[in-house]
């Protein structure tokens, strides 16, 4: 019988076991705000460098022009050549790859085959750069996937703030580290590091994580995914603008401040997500941790945001339901029809009064929650991502000097919000 011809057969395969249903399903089940976020493919626009190089420019749309007045010649001196406020977006990347032996691929006789021995590695490598999707999602751009706050020989305890980002980990995965985030050379070496041996996530407590090597890894540095650490020669950073990017506290953004290629320290309320902080009520079920939720969505109204969207960790999602009770209205919510079609939905637990619907997520911080208006939102790519990245239109290719082939699946693309003051961050704090 002759053998299976992976690099001319292998593409329709793949187009048909991975169609948009399958990789949707893969990708957003039990990730709600990577599901949610509305997507814009095929956005040619934007760099890593920037307008200089093709930027893609998404407006503030809360920036009206300069030129109105009662009178002509007023309104007409007024409008400062008409200009916006724009965001100068970068695309990032994103990889992951695997191989195949080629005595594996020699061995496949049929379909049955090569689906037994790819589909493993393909939903395993949609998996992993769907995690790292979502926990950026949620963060700032510069990749950090935890602080070190002690370590015993190659054991490194985590921070209590960190410690949930061990979640977003796997076992042998490299590591490097940084006292900073960003901007110097990582000191064990951005191209080698250290793996991970053992995650313990100590639910309650604070994670560990055991590497190979920690010789070079110091307490409060920083750790990071190979590949995701942004050094002094980057253009801009290599991870996505998640939320974090968008919403910093307001009291760390100075004069000065270059984001997308705007100083937001002039216009806080409107060039930043709006922040609020939320006490974490000692006595379960009275109603106040709700209350005080509603009330600071009526400061997002205030504001002119309406959002639509509360994201929280399951540890706050259960705090709503004991609060609201039998209050409590639970529905499902699917972001588009593929996603119906597929049964990919979201459970949801509705704020009627605050025309607002819950949504419990694991790669959002637990001491966190964002009210968000979903259309001022776009995860915008030049492809569907995460997608094959092919230049030969075939997923599968010889690996030069090794007897295997390789595929890889990623994308390039980034997060935009067009109107950050019609969105919060809401800071739940224990005191």
């Amino acid at each position: 019988m002759a053998a299976f011809d992976l690099l001319t057969s292998a593409e329709p395969l793949m187009k048909r076991y991975y169609d948009d249903r399958r990789v949707y399903s893969m990708a957003y089940r039990k990730r709600p705000l990577l599901g949610m976020i509305p997507k814009k493919t095929g956005v040619v626009g934007g760099s890593p460098f920037g307008n200089a190089r093709g930027g893609y420019q998404v407006p503030l749309t809360l920036d009206d022009i300069a030129g109105e007045s009662a009178r002509f010649a007023s309104a007409r001196d007024a409008r400062d050549g008409n200009s916006h406020i724009v965001w100068d977006m970068n695309r990032v990347k994103r990889y992951a790859t695997y191989t195949i032996d080629g005595e594996t691929v020699d061995a496949m006789t049929g379909v049955g085959s090569f689906i037994s021995a790819s589909q493993p590695l393909m939903d395993s490598a949609i998996n992993q750069v769907s995690n790292s999707l979502a926990y950026m999602a949620y963060h700032d751009a510069t990749g950090v996937r935890g602080q070190v706050a002690s370590k015993t020989g190659n054991v490194l305890t985590l921070t209590a703030a960190t410690s949930y980002l061990a979640r977003t980990l796997s076992l042998k995965r490299t590591l490097v580290s940084s006292s900073d985030t960003g901007g110097s050379a990582a000191p064990d070496g951005e191209s080698t590091g250290t793996k991970i041996t053992a995650i313990n996530l100590n639910p309650g407590g604070q994670a560990t994580v055991t590497v190979a090597s920690a010789t070079n890894i110091l307490v409060n540095d920083y750790l990071f995914a190979l590949g995701d650490y942004t050094t002094s020669s980057d253009v801009a950073n290599v991870c996505m603008d998640g939320l974090g990017s968008w919403g910093p506290a307001p009291a760390d953004i100075t004069s000065g401040d270059d984001f997308k290629g705007n100083d937001r320290s002039v216009w806080k309320e409107k060039m930043l997500m709006l922040h609020q902080t939320i006490p974490l009520q000692s006595t379960a079920g009275d109603g106040s941790f709700v209350r005080n939720i509603r009330e600071a969505l009526a400061e997002l109204d205030a504001n002119e945001g309406s959002a639509d969207a509360l994201f929280v960790s399951p540890q706050r999602w259960a705090q709503i339901e004991s609060d609201l009770a039998a209050q409590a209205r639970y529905e499902m919510m699917y972001p588009n029809q593929t996603m119906k079609e597929a049964k990919i939905g979201f459970k949801t637990i509705s704020f009627e009064s605050a025309g607002v619907r819950v949504y419990k997520d694991p790669f959002c911080p637990p001491n966190a929650g964002y009210a968000l208006q979903l259309d001022t939102w776009e995860m915008f790519s030049i492809r569907r991502i995460p997608g094959p990245v092919s230049r030969d239109g075939n997923t599968y290719r010889r690996l030069e000097g090794a007897d295997e082939v390789e595929a890889r699946i990623g994308g390039y693309g980034n997060i935009a919000c067009k109107a950050p003051g019609h969105n919060m961050v809401l800071n739940f704090a224990t005191s």
